[in-house]
């Protein structure tokens, strides 16, 4: 599937991507041609698809654009998701992916301190950010596990906690561990 939007909201929900090819974007292409867009993408499954160029699973493109993807509940099977956008996993919803690949490029992540993203797979950041978002920006605590990978390549550009006001600090520890990402808390 190879969509695009030239702004609002487009949903893909409960869909099954399997065994298609392309040059990229094998499964599903979601593709931003200008202006703003806000694509909701829930509860797929992208398994066995290919592509000759790149992205076999899912390929989101909005590099230049202000487009924030909502990727939830999704699996992807012997597949990547690639997303070169903002990226956002609403409170209380997982981001799942087993036996895959993640990349991150050019683009935001913003997660709740609750929110976990599970990749059973290789994390890739590439020129990305990370925005935790918190109660207070005076929480205390250690520190808060939010991904976990089997392996990473890269590191965040910049790691900040924020308010619900949008106030913003830089984390005052990162950790990459082996198997998981966590940062800290105040």
């Amino acid at each position: 599937l190879h969509t695009g939007a030239l702004g609002g909201h487009d949903y893909f929900y409960n869909n099954s991507f399997i065994e298609n090819s392309a040059s990229y974007g094998g499964g599903m292409v979601w593709r931003a041609d200008g202006g703003i867009g806000y694509p909701v993408i829930i509860d797929n499954v992208f398994q066995d698809n290919t592509a000759t160029s790149y992205a076999d699973g899912l390929l989101v493109d909005a590099v230049g654009n202000d487009v924030a993807v909502e990727l939830a509940d999704n699996v992807a099977i012997r597949n990547t998701m690639y997303i070169e956008a903002n990226y956002y996993i609403p409170p209380g919803h997982t981001a799942t992916l087993q036996g895959s690949v993640f990349t991150i490029k050019n683009g935001t992540i913003i997660l709740a301190a609750s929110t976990m993203m599970d990749i059973q797979g290789l994390f890739v950041i590439d020129s990305a950010i990370l925005i935790v978002n918190v109660s207070a920006l005076n929480d205390t605590g250690d520190s808060i596990d939010l991904i976990r990978y089997q392996s990473v390549t890269g590191e965040f550009a910049n790691v900040a906690l924020q308010d619900p006001t949008g106030k913003r600090c830089e984390s005052p520890a990162v950790n990459y561990g082996t198997s998981t990402f966590s940062t800290g808390l105040f």
